[in-house]
């Protein structure tokens, strides 16, 4: 189990100018879907010690009071979030993989974890706060939006398992190719045969 307590000085893990691709989870590290308590990393947001990092900068008292306000907003919008996706059976999985259904950007659980319990930079809760607000519009009249949220999942995990095999299958020409780098045309068609590809493809290969 994750533990998502504070961490200072740590924002959005990079991904489109905000986070990196999973190698999955990669979304994700196994893709967390079904219920509330099923989610494999989930997250334990602690009272006392959550809160929006504040920037080490000179303000003036307007300055100071805007921030506030806009900290304050945060909190309840987090809070707003978190309510609006366990009532409508969303993992924050799932709210990482629907945003990049809207936007193109897919989200770790990590992310969306950090930001419900405030433990972003305030820079990066104002950075995503937009997405999440116009994902909260969307799960609210979109109906559709969790099956979207599940075509692309088996779209990631296929991406992972045609990445896998394409490694395997690299791994093993390149042994073969040391062992023998003229092949007859026989030779061609057992590994071909071996590994699951076309003839031609393998020919050229070599």
């Amino acid at each position: 189990m994750a533990y998502c307590g504070p961490q200072v000085g740590k924002g959005l893990i990079p991904h489109g100018g905000l986070e990196t691709p999973q190698p999955e989870v990669e979304v994700g590290a196994g893709m967390e879907s079904n219920s509330e308590g099923a989610s494999p990393e989930p997250c334990i947001a602690h009272p006392a010690v959550v809160k929006v990092e504040k920037e080490k900068v000179d303000q003036n008292p307007e300055e100071s009071q805007d921030i506030q306000a806009l900290q304050k907003e945060l909190e309840e919008f987090a809070k707003l979030l978190k309510q609006k996706r366990i009532n409508l059976g969303y993992t924050q999985a799932d709210v990482g993989l629907t945003l990049g259904v809207l936007f193109r950007k897919v989200f770790s659980q990590t992310t969306i974890c950090r930001f419900e319990a405030l433990q972003l930079s305030f820079q990066n809760m104002c950075k995503l706060r937009p997405l999440l607000q116009k994902w909260v519009e969307e799960a609210d009249k979109n109906e559709n939006l969790q099956e979207k949220c599940k075509a692309e999942t088996l779209l990631q995990a296929r991406k992972r398992k045609r990445t896998s095999f394409e490694n395997r299958v690299r791994g093993n020409l390149e042994k073969m190719f040391l062992q023998c780098p003229k092949p007859t045309l026989q030779q061609i068609s057992h590994i071909a045969e071996q590994l699951g590809l076309e003839k031609d493809v393998v020919r050229v290969w070599f």
